[in-house]
């Protein structure tokens, strides 16, 4: 019976003990990120004077479609301007960063 009560007796000094180093862990934390997050500064645009990607697969792609229509349609104008747009290009496999002929042709 004592060697139970020693057991549990250790037990919960250790329980104790691992509570305490996360408590002050958590204190040293909190007194040390409003320094690092005083330092960040507030952007209200992150992408203002970036460099947009114009892809130019997307591009050759819609060029093919406005040679089907009449030119100087309404539509083809449109879809003249939507190719200046920037896109984003969803890579499904590692062997898409590549491009080329096992890629369909895809830069």
């Amino acid at each position: 019976m004592h060697h139970q009560i020693s057991s549990l007796h250790r037990r919960s000094s250790c329980r104790l003990a691992v509570s305490t180093l996360s408590i002050l862990a958590f204190l040293l934390l909190a007194l040390a990120v409003p320094s690092a997050i005083a330092q960040v500064t507030h952007v209200t645009n992150p992408f203002a004077g970036a460099t947009v990607y114009l892809n130019p697969d997307y591009a050759t792609e819609v060029n093919t479609a406005i040679a089907t229509e009449p030119a100087g349609s309404t539509l083809a104008n449109q879809m003249a301007v939507v190719k200046t747009y920037p896109t984003a290009v969803w890579m499904d496999r590692m062997a898409a960063i590549a491009g080329g002929s096992s890629n369909n042709g895809r830069l």
